[in-house]
């Protein structure tokens, strides 16, 4: 669907027709961008801005507003006074208009802008007239609408985007499209905005205002945007959705990192904790699995947060789908509201939750949120973007650290992270040590070492015993095996070595954990776990660990 296959009319009364439903709505339903030239900045001007705007949003547009200052007498003398200043006049004459909202419905449309303006879907900029060190008003009413196909519609006239105009005042605007007769008159249209936008019309100077918009975002947001179905209940309902709430009346959720009254730390966690801070928060957390990892680490997030005035962004990878899930129900429990990235989450559009996050972290408007992800997403590019855009309190907690020694995941920590966190039962990582010392270079030190021993003899965990079973490679497996033991050796001799000391090539070392692999998935290990299990078949409460490995190197005839 295009603008052509819409009844446009030439011209539109304000007291003859229903703009918004006639002209606003149906046009912008075929949308992509929406450029605005109006007469005065105010609060109410952005909320007419809403009017027909949930089809262009759901097609990916975007809006682009440039209006004027609505500047009093003594803003104007003070400019002749000091022409300089006239940028900080200006700028509090923007906020001046930004006016509480009156009830619901306003409430939620200035929400919906302000999240716009925080994803970068609304630019606004400020024109005013400048002629020897003297301000007039721009008072420019122009519109311009282009869809998907690049046909473009101009429209101009009295009308300003104020409720009085649409309802209350007689107003009119004319109509011109690419596609008719008028098409010379739309090009010129777009030719004057364009001029406008990118600041070269003569007399005309355009600003940008970050502390407005900053300011919008401030005042008007309270939660979220990922779906338009709010706006589109708005647009339905009309003024019925209006009541005597305003936003500081409204109990919204609050989402921060805090210990839960049923969770009890233990002294050696709290130890951990505790020297974490000694090291300016960050550190590394080396504890055999089982003695409770996940929650020191957001017992140390809430700890953390409580220290720099509750503001943090918090970004918690782990290696697999499976932990992220395990992750973010602990996360929920510590009183946090996750964003869940990676490929297959049911969190509906993470992406645009992540930017959103990012963009208002940085801008001052959410003081925390938090990211769980999967070290493969965390290593994308989308991600890494908006993690190495992040300003401030910076925590990072990676799960399972001694991965991210490797020659690929190292290069994804970032040094924006100000404080750093990292998780590991083996944070030394075998047989290479330019690896391990990637890690202590970017984490620091140990902050805390809880051996297997420690735990069982604290009574931290069960006791248990090791039966080894032994088992051999079948004639196939074994031949593969020394096949890779000859590459092996044969890498290790053009391995190079530094002050004495073996470094292995990053070829060497897959091919040690291509072997390890294949051992791992020796065909004999199904028999024995078959002979062994088999007499536990009735009993519960059984964990199985299997090796690295999958299917596919594993002889499938073997397993019946």
């Amino acid at each position: 669907m295009s603008f052509l296959d819409i009844e446009i009319k030439h011209e539109y009364r304000s007291l003859l027709n229903d703009v918004v439903k006639e002209f606003y709505t149906p046009v912008l339903d075929k949308a992509v961008i929406y450029k605005r030239a109006v007469g005065f900045f105010s609060s109410s001007a952005l909320i007419e801005l809403t009017n027909g705007i949930n089809g262009l949003l759901k097609n990916g547009g975007k809006i682009e507003l440039v209006a004027s200052p609505r500047l009093s007498s003594e803003d104007i003398a003070a400019i002749e006074d000091g022409f300089e200043r006239r940028h900080k006049i200006i700028e509090e004459s923007l906020i001046r208009e930004l006016l509480s909202p009156k009830g619901r419905f306003e409430e939620a449309r200035l929400n919906l802008l302000s999240n716009l303006i925080a994803t970068r879907k609304l630019e606004l900029k400020i024109a005013v007239l400048e002629k020897n060190n003297t301000i007039g008003m721009f008072h420019e009413k122009m519109g311009l609408m282009y869809d998907k196909d690049g046909n473009s519609i101009a429209f101009t006239g009295s009308m300003n985007e104020s409720a009085n105009a649409f309802s209350y005042n007689y107003e009119s605007i004319d109509v011109f499209t690419s596609w008719s007769n008028d098409k010379d008159r739309v090009f010129t249209k777009q030719a004057a905005f364009n001029a406008i936008w990118n600041d070269y019309e003569p007399n005309i100077k355009v600003f940008d205002f970050p502390n407005v918009e900053k300011e919008i975002i401030r005042k008007y947001k309270y939660s979220e945007i990922s779906e338009f179905s709010e706006l589109v209940d708005i647009e339905k309902n009309g003024d019925k959705t209006i009541d005597n709430h305003t936003t500081e009346e409204i109990e919204l959720p609050q989402y921060y990192p805090k210990i839960p009254d049923d969770v009890e730390i233990r002294d050696y966690q709290d130890a951990a904790i505790l020297q974490w801070k000694k090291e300016c928060f960050v550190g590394i957390f080396d504890m055999a699995t089982g003695t409770g990892k996940t929650y020191t680490a957001l017992a140390a997030t809430s700890y953390l947060f409580s220290k720099v005035n509750n503001n943090l962004a918090v970004i918690i990878v782990c290696p697999y789908q499976h932990l992220v899930e395990q992750w973010k129900d602990d996360i929920e429990k510590f009183g946090m509201k996750p964003i869940v990235c990676y490929s297959a989450s049911q969190q509906k559009k993470w992406k645009d939750r992540l930017k959103v996050a990012t963009t208002s972290f940085n801008l001052g408007v959410k003081e925390h949120f938090c990211v769980v992800t999967t070290n493969a997403t965390f290593a994308s590019q989308f991600v890494q973007e908006q993690i190495a855009s992040l300003e401030g309190n910076t925590l990072l907690v990676i799960d399972e650290a001694h991965n991210f020694g490797s020659q690929n995941l190292s290069k994804m920590l970032l040094p924006n992270m100000k404080y750093r966190l990292a998780l590991s039962a083996t944070i030394d990582r075998y047989g290479d040590e330019e690896g391990t010392q990637k890690l202590y270079d970017y984490f620091g030190k140990k902050c805390i070492e809880y051996t297997l021993k420690e735990a069982i003899d604290n009574r931290m965990l069960t006791p248990y015993y090791y039966h080894p079973v032994v088992l051999y490679l079948n004639d196939n497996e074994l031949e593969k095996y020394l096949e890779i033991t000859k590459m092996i050796v044969s890498a290790v001799r053009k391995s190079n070595k530094d002050n004495g000391k073996l470094t292995l090539s990053e070829y060497a070392r897959m091919l040690l954990i291509k072997r390890a692999r294949l051992v791992a998935a020796a065909n004999e290990k199904i028999m024995k776990l078959k002979e062994h299990i088999t007499p536990h078949l009735d009993e519960k409460h059984m964990l199985i660990y299997c090796g690295a490995t999958t299917m596919k190197d594993i002889d499938k005839t073997m397993i019946t």
